[in-house]
């Protein structure tokens, strides 16, 4: 069976400091790749293996068409291998391509319904078991969360989408000061709890485009639209730190809040660039977080 996606790559991320220099790039594969295929998409899997220093030949810059020949098979095995859980057979199906193009699973409503459950119940307001189903018990910790803290949000299952949002903005102002999970720690708690049928769409073969957003991440700087981690660091000291933060980066905000004041670093798509970031920051001394936007 074909398959059928249409996406951009996303750069790899090679340090905290810095990410490949590589232009977004439309790819569309019709079809599974093998041992003896020619044509366009063969060219976009030759270049995705070269980029990883898996093909070692020298595609010039105009061409329009690869042959799947014995040592872009080679590559591909190669990387196969590397994989934890991809079959090494040589050929680019549908696993090896969505790892391979960093496309992956996406989150059910039910997947967000839980999380936003495990962040009410840390909020003291949600005392039910994490289910991913908008029940009453979900509803009721919404009311009461808007009712005691005045938070702007609509608890009836038609605004979801927008209360997941404010849900979550609520429970990271709350972590900036206390001493609450990191979100990866709740994330880590639904998938334990909810069976994993519920937390996970795949699309499968034929089943239409998946796209991925061309995201160029460098430290201190904001991944565009459709970031979700974002770095911080806490003014314990006030202006000082700030003053360090500006000459380590260049460039981050000052923001504040009812908890506080805080440095904004930057806005991260991938979980893993933004706690590099993290990890960077703190060894240079700075109290850096991740909170999940």
């Amino acid at each position: 069976m074909p398959l059928a996606w249409s996406m951009a790559i996303a750069p790899m991320l090679l340090s905290p400091l810095s990410a490949q220099a590589q232009s977004s790039q439309t790819i569309t594969i019709q079809r599974s790749l093998r041992l003896g295929d020619r044509g366009p998409d063969v060219l976009q899997l030759q270049r995705a293996l070269a980029d990883r220093g898996l093909l070692d030949i020298n595609i010039p810059r105009n061409a329009q068409a690869g042959y799947f020949g014995p040592t872009t098979q080679d590559a591909l095995l190669a990387f196969q291998r590397a994989e934890p859980g991809l079959q090494a057979d040589g050929v680019l199906g549908e696993a090896t391509f969505r790892r391979l193009f960093a496309i992956g699973l996406t989150p059910t409503q039910a997947y967000s319904i839980a999380l936003m459950q495990a962040q009410l119940a840390e909020l003291g307001y949600y005392r039910s078991g994490l289910d991913g189903q908008f029940g009453p018990a979900t509803q009721q910790a919404l009311q009461n969360l808007r009712d005691e803290a005045f938070v702007a949000l609509d608890p009836r299952e038609s605004s979801l989408e927008n209360t997941f949002d404010v849900v979550s903005g609520y429970y990271n102002q709350r972590r900036i000061n206390q001493d609450l999970p990191h979100p990866d720690k709740l994330e880590e708690r639904v998938q334990r709890q909810v069976p994993e049928s519920q937390l996970w769409s795949y699309g499968g073969w034929g089943s239409g485009p998946v796209r991925a957003t061309s995201q160029s991440v460098s430290l201190g700087s904001s991944s565009g639209d459709g970031a979700t981690y974002q770095v911080i660091v806490p003014l314990a000291s006030g202006d000082t730190e700030f003053t360090a933060l500006q000459r380590l980066l260049g460039s981050v905000t000052l923001a504040q809040n009812s908890l506080g004041r805080y440095a904004q670093v930057g806005s991260y798509v991938g979980r893993r660039t933004a706690e590099d970031v993290v990890a960077y920051l703190r060894a240079e001394g700075f109290d850096a977080r991740v909170i999940y936007e």
